[in-house]
């Protein structure tokens, strides 16, 4: 199937930097649409609904990191998306001690973090479950994108998704005259990978003082969130707990069962740290994130070329300020393309 109509610039990728590119493209008159092969914005800033709760399984909270996250927090602030988190955080060392970690101001929304990605992206032409699998350029010098549900058509194209997959999608597509070193410098990018586990349990745990803190000590384990802390008047405990990059790296290809039994063995591991029954919740859900942290980032915003056709790739892995890196990408991304445009 194709679109009608003639776009002028196709993004790829709905989480922070493409919506942030693609809202600026718009404010200047331009017709943009995004695809993302997911059903829902925000990438990594993500919010399940499961068992009667909402899990922030990926950012736990909003915090400043430069400029451009702050702005953000302003706005969303004046739009009562988001609100103060008053909450802790610690530090386990070695010892198996909790430390007090200096204090910052971290945000959080009722709704969930998802609700600031669909607040960013009010108002644009987002297509669902579509997987890009192909983008080619047309003899009328255009960008012929083709995924599992659709063929768009557009005067720019600007991928906003992790570089390992851009690099896949370049690779498949075979297209004339892209620079060699454009794509060497998408491959020179690297990623470490997360396992995130959700658990819930009616005991409230009622002796629990902390509601994050980051694993030192020499464990699979590297963060553990009190979620229900972040929940006015939650009625079950939900802890998010985080692996290591190291044992993500095990259980990148395995398949649920294995990943379920990695899952219920971070558990044991939290409960023998913290001297609490963890090792039982009500339930559990675990998801693996292949591209959570960009180890070797690309250290400038944006990749760009014009041959054979206007072509930009952005996204966090630009720099190591996750959510400040994909803002500042995707304005800086629009802004070149701009320039080009006109």
């Amino acid at each position: 199937m194709t679109d009608s109509g003639l776009f002028d610039v196709c993004v790829i990728g709905a989480g922070i930097a493409g919506i942030v590119c693609a809202k600026e493209l718009e404010n200047q008159g331009l017709k943009v649409v995004i695809l993302d092969k997911s059903r829902g914005v925000g990438g990594r800033v993500a919010t399940r609904r499961l068992h009667n709760t909402q899990v922030n399984h990926g950012a736990p909270y909003l915090e400043v990191q430069g400029k451009f996250t702050q702005e953000l927090i302003i706005e969303l602030l004046e739009h009562q998306i988001i609100q103060p988190w008053p909450g802790t955080m610690y530090e386990l060392d070695s010892l198996g001690e909790l430390k007090l970690l200096p204090t910052a101001e971290r945000y959080i929304a009722d709704e969930g973090m998802t609700a600031i990605p669909k607040y960013m992206a009010k108002g644009l032409d987002i297509r669902f479950s579509c997987l890009v699998t192909t983008v080619k350029p047309t003899l009328k010098q255009t960008w012929q994108v083709i995924s599992t549900d659709l063929v768009i058509e557009a005067k720019a194209l600007i991928i906003a998704i992790p570089a390992p997959q851009i690099v896949g999608i370049l690779e498949a597509s075979s297209i004339p005259d892209l620079p060699v070193d454009y794509l060497n410098q998408l491959r020179a990018i690297q990623f470490e990978p997360d396992l995130t586990v959700m658990a819930g349990y009616s005991n409230s745990f009622s002796n629990l003082t902390w509601q994050t803190f980051k694993v030192t000590a020499k464990t699979d384990l590297a963060r553990i969130s009190l979620q229900s802390s972040l929940i006015e008047g939650s009625l079950q405990t939900v802890l998010v707990l985080h692996s290591t990059s190291a044992l993500a790296k095990t259980y990148l290809d395995t398949d649920y069962s294995a990943l379920r039994r990695a899952g219920e063995s971070l558990l044991q591991t939290a409960t023998e740290l913290l001297s609490i029954p963890l090792s039982s919740p009500n339930w559990l859900e675990i998801q693996r994130w292949r591209y959570a942290f960009p180890a070797v980032p690309l250290g400038t915003p944006y990749l760009e070329t014009t041959c054979p056709l206007p072509l930009i790739c952005c996204g966090d892995w630009s720099g190591n300020n996750l959510l400040e890196s994909a803002l500042y990408s995707g304005n800086q991304a629009a802004k070149k393309l701009l320039d080009k445009l006109n």
